[in-house]
């Protein structure tokens, strides 16, 4: 309501004022909606006063909320808190007027308070000292600092001098430059004006240089601030500063690779977005890490020749490197590798084994050591591709992380002691009662090794060998030797790259056979499978494709054969029953009674066949399968090849990968054995996933086509299925009669007919006959038979949904007409003529 005696400048003021209070108000709640959860944030927020909520920025409050995102309970939370308490307090009395004020936060705080609370946490670690004690806050007078006194031990040991290890050093070293670029760039000072002030350490010839590639004009970088530049700038500071260490003590040659490393690093930045602020954090810390870590390598009194060969070729790699490559994610995952390897190299060193057997098997961890080590340097090499190597390191570390997970358990024979009831009895030794017993004998679990060991010395008997920690070392070592002999190839750089990706490739192979395999195994098939693989790939029999793919083969084998009798006929015919409700006995007995003739039969073709070769085996099924008559037999020899097919690496009849009972019964079930008089009728088949459906309809298919079935098979994935099988088709010589489709590519092959010899599409035959008058077909078109045809679909759910079930199947075609164009033509100078479609 306007009174009648206000002026028009009062109205003006009035409105102006409510304006103003909109304008606070309305600002206020969007840095509260930024604010994210954090109380004490939101209350600062909620308090400040209205003359001065204008000067705190959506930056400002973003700043600390994204701080607070990545901090849990503690003494970062402590030390967030106190840095918001002092920026809110500084604006509150420092500033009265907007025009006075200039943004106080930069973001890259964030970076920096990221890089500041991985360093503590990691000195915290290294020196067991906890955090509170590193970063002392006082939240009362609202002040914080850094402990310099951390201590002289490191955990492991009072003995050591922490303040010569050199991981401490550069931490410690990290830990005060960033405290410096924080205090710099701390939330209240006014620093986007004034650049940080750093006098290079190792490098001082380089800064004009420097300068000219990150410090470039603003119009060279298209309108970029000084303040963007500077995100990028610090982390070379970075590195110069917390790796001075490294150049002191290093040699002359380290020492230049690391100068090619730092100008490297220089010229990989230069030009690089703000948005790439992260990859380049992550690739200055992990050459920090990579520099302070592995120095120690260098000392011939610490590390072994073999260590340091491979940390000098780790450098000469990383210093090639991050020249060639543009992109700054390449080398950071290419650092991170490195730095991963030698992490766990401290985990075969500190394994348990070590501790649980004493100095009997020391031998054995050095042996495997040093095979881990030879393996790597072959393979550590600036001419392999950056991507193989990486992917080489990652194989590597996976391979090591869990071989320092298992438990590796001392089988033994129960003949090497005296009494064995005895020493059970005392607790050394253990029956094993879920193992059988191979070979009829028996094997215990060696409970007490220090015990044991010392019992065997005092009988006077021989101490029987650790057969897992025993054959760990010798697989790396035929994996080595195997590779040292690698074909001879025109291209350096492709040799290299196939040694790296064939070893990664056999670690991960191995990996699996240790944590799969039993526990008093033999390793000899092992070592059969690796040399006969790598054997037929140098003989070119095998495509690097095909090389992958066998040992991915081999490599899900191993789980699937020590878990494929978990689940026997009698459980999955009681499960079936359950899921079904209303099945009775008799057709419970049918199936049972099938599927024993079918193991019957599976039986026999593997063993008739034993000493065949693996071609010779398959020829003599084939031929067998083809005499015999009944659904049945035809699936027992389309198994048993399937299972030789995919076991061909194995080498040994009682460790075939075989389709599962349940899957066997899934196929009777389909083709209605299930039922005293057979007949194959339409039918549903729930097969949840990961449980073998294309297994299934793989053999179903082969089943029908060895029986002179049309297999077109409607699956989801149809490469990937075709691909799989499409060599065990071949095998059976029924590749022509099976297809792989999806619904749409099927839909178009029924609608395609023969005219006088030729296929073509029925949208082309009408077309040419009805539309274009090209030609008139003298003959009636021949479209394809359905007589003898099967249509297995996989995903019956996708089927029957709106997408395809009841809906139609349209088909089209682009019909070029050349009088179309002169027609259209014709029509547009009509209709700017008349400018009147009513009478075109």
């Amino acid at each position: 309501k306007v009174d009648e005696d206000w002026t028009l400048e009062a109205l003006i003021d009035r409105l102006l004022l409510t304006l103003r209070e909109d304008c606070l108000r309305s600002h206020r709640q969007t840095l509260l909606y930024r604010c994210s959860n954090w109380l004490a944030l939101t209350r600062n927020v909620e308090i400040i006063p209205k003359e001065v909520v204008l000067l705190v920025k959506i930056e400002d409050v973003a700043l600390f909320s994204d701080m607070w995102d990545i901090t849990e309970e503690g003494v970062f939370l402590d030390f967030l808190t106190v840095i918001q308490e002092q920026f809110f307090r500084k604006i509150e009395s420092t500033f009265k007027s907007v025009k006075d004020f200039a943004s106080l936060t930069n973001h890259i705080y964030f970076y920096l308070y990221k890089t500041f609370r991985q360093i503590l946490i990691e000195i915290s670690e290294l020196t067991d000292i906890p955090l509170k004690d590193l970063l002392v806050v006082d939240t009362y007078s609202g002040s914080w600092r850094l402990e310099h006194n951390v201590g002289e031990s490191i955990k492991g040991g009072s003995s050591f001098d922490m303040e010569n290890q050199p991981v401490y050093i550069s931490l410690k070293q990290s830990m005060y430059f960033i405290d410096r670029l924080m205090s710099h760039h701390q939330p209240g000072l006014n620093c986007r004006t004034e650049s940080f002030d750093y006098k290079y350490k190792n490098l001082t010839e380089l800064e004009h240089h420097h300068a000219a590639l990150i410090d470039k004009p603003l119009e060279a970088l298209l309108g970029r601030s000084v303040a963007t530049n500077q995100w990028l700038r610090i982390w070379a500071y970075f590195i110069d500063d917390s790796a001075s260490y490294f150049c002191r003590v290093t040699d002359s040659y380290s020492s230049t690779l690391y100068h090619v490393i730092f100008k490297g690093f220089l010229e990989l930045i230069g030009g690089k977005p703000q948005s790439e602020v992260e990859e380049v954090r992550m690739t200055a810390i992990g050459i920090v890490k990579f520099l302070s870590r592995n120095d120690t390598y260098l000392d011939f009194d610490i590390g072994s020749e073999l260590e340091e060969s491979i940390y000098r070729e780790q450098l000469g790699v990383l210093s090639y490197r991050i020249w060639e490559s543009p992109c700054v994610s390449d080398i950071r995952e290419l650092i991170e590798s490195f730095n991963h390897f030698w992490r766990c190299g401290e985990l075969i060193c500190g394994h348990s084994y070590r501790r649980l057997f004493g100095d009997e098997f020391s031998h054995v961890v050095e042996s495997l050591s040093e095979e881990l080590m030879s393996l790597v340097k072959a393979g550590t090499h600036r001419s392999v591709r950056l991507a193989d190597l990486i992917q080489f390191y990652r194989d590597y570390t996976n391979f090591v992380t869990d071989i320092s997970e298992i438990d590796f358990k001392w089988y033994v024979k129960g003949d090497v002691v005296d009494d064995v009831v005895e020493t059970c009895n005392r607790g050394i030794l253990k029956s094993d009662g879920r193992e059988t017993q191979p070979s009829g004998t028996e094997f215990f679990l060696v409970v007490k090794p220090a015990d044991f060991i010392e019992e065997l010395k005092e009988q006077g008997r021989v101490i029987p060998p650790h057969i897992l920690l025993d054959g760990v070392p010798k697989l790396v070592e035929t994996v080595r030797q195997c590779l040292a002999t690698a074909p001879l190839m025109n291209n350096p750089r492709l040799r290299a790259s196939w040694i790296v990706g064939v070893s990664g490739q056999l670690m991960s192979f191995i990996r699996c056979a240790l944590l799969y395999m039993r526990e008093y195994d033999s390793f000899d098939s092992l070592f059969q499978v690796i040399k006969n693989i790598l054997s037929m790939y140098k003989a070119k029999k095998l495509t690097l494709k095909e090389f992958h793919g066998r040992v991915n083969i081999l490599r899900n084998s191993f789980w699937y054969i020590l878990h494929q009798h978990e689940l026997g006929i009698e459980r999955a015919l009681e499960m079936y029953k359950d899921l079904n409700g209303g099945i009775d006995k008799g057709e419970i007995a049918q199936l049972k009674n099938s599927y024993e003739q079918y193991l019957v039969k599976f039986n026999e073709y593997i063993s008739k066949t034993g000493g065949l070769t693996f071609k010779n085996r398959v020829n003599f099924i084939v031929d067998h399968m083809k005499k015999k008559n009944g659904i049945v037999n035809v699936l027992a020899g389309v198994s048993s090849v399937w299972s030789l097919w995919m076991s061909r690496d194995l080498f040994c009849n009682d460790k075939l990968l075989k389709p599962h009972c349940v899957q066997i019964l899934c196929i009777l079930k389909l083709f209605r054995f299930n039922k005293v008089i057979y007949r194959l009728i339409k039918h549903l088949c729930k097969v949840l996933t990961g449980q073998g459906k294309s297994l299934i309809l793989g053999l179903m298919s082969a089943v029908m086509a060895m029986m002179s079935y049309d297999v077109k098979l409607v699956c989801y994935r149809k490469k990937r299925d075709k691909h799989n099988f499409q060599e065990f088709f071949k095998l059976l010589g029924i590749q022509d009669r099976i297809s792989y489709w999806t619904f749409e590519d099927m839909c178009d092959s029924i609608l395609t007919a023969e005219y006088e010899g030729k296929k073509s599409h029925l949208c082309h035959s009408v077309a040419n006959t009805i539309i274009l008058r090209d030609h008139v077909y003298a003959k009636k078109p021949k479209f394809c038979s359905f007589l003898r045809t099967v249509l297995l679909i996989d995903e019956v759910d996708v089927f029957i949904s709106e997408c395809y079930y009841g809906r139609t199947h349209g088909s089209s075609l682009y019909i070029f007409f050349g009088a179309l164009v002169t027609i259209q033509e014709r029509i547009w100078e009509l209709v700017k003529k008349m400018k009147n479609f009513y009478y075109i």
